[in-house]
């Protein structure tokens, strides 16, 4: 019987994981993000379909925004405290389709606003009518984050998804609708892995 992951036919690569397990729901995914990022010393790599500067990483469930945690000042706040550290982001250089739903000026924000360690690109490389999911952390090659949710906009909430959620809003304070998905954590090998997909990818 052949295997059912094949290396080149329905996978990229096969490696072995340390420890693994999944994060439910932006709320966890994006303060197990927050955590590990906060300790990078060398890296970290960031891979996604969408960004969002503004969106908050911890919310504290007051709904008062000076008291979350938004993407790209606390990037940039890391890379202020640490003269090692870098951080790149490479993200889905979208179709005029989606351009109603993404931040414009996306480029300017993330490399021209913040300190010169902190590096954003758009990816373009993708057949015509293609683009890339690939939505995945590393952080200094040992724990790597990988699975559905985006570090953006309407991604965030908790397992209980409550019509009604203080927390479940945007940068602008608009209210959406309950979000569910998945994004899976892995330390060891894999997460080496997907630092040299990062390098083949940018």
């Amino acid at each position: 019987m052949n295997p059912l992951l094949q290396v080149g036919r329905n996978c990229w690569t096969i490696a072995n994981a340390a420890e693994t397990g999944l994060l439910i729901d932006g709320c966890d995914y994006y303060r197990a993000f927050h955590h590990a990022a906060g300790n990078a010393d060398r890296y970290v790599l960031i891979s996604g379909w969408q960004f969002d500067s503004h969106v908050s990483l911890v919310r504290d469930g007051t709904g008062d925004r000076n008291s979350d945690v938004p993407l790209l000042g606390f990037l940039n706040e890391l890379c202020e405290k640490s003269k090692d550290l870098r951080i790149y982001i490479l993200a889905w250089n979208f179709n005029p389709v989606y351009g109603l739903d993404r931040e414009w000026f996306q480029r300017w924000y993330f490399n021209w606003t913040t300190n010169e360690r902190l590096q954003f690109c758009f990816d373009s490389c993708h057949c015509i009518g293609a683009s890339h999911h690939q939505k995945f952390a590393v952080v200094d090659g040992a724990i790597a984050f990988l699975g559905g949710l985006d570090l953006c906009s309407s991604r965030w909430d908790d397992r209980d998804h409550c019509p009604s959620n203080p927390r479940r809003i945007n940068s602008d304070k608009t209210p959406y609708e309950p979000f569910h998905d998945i994004q899976s954590y892995h330390r060891g090998a894999v997460a080496e892995g997907l630092v040299e997909l990062f390098k083949e990818r940018s």
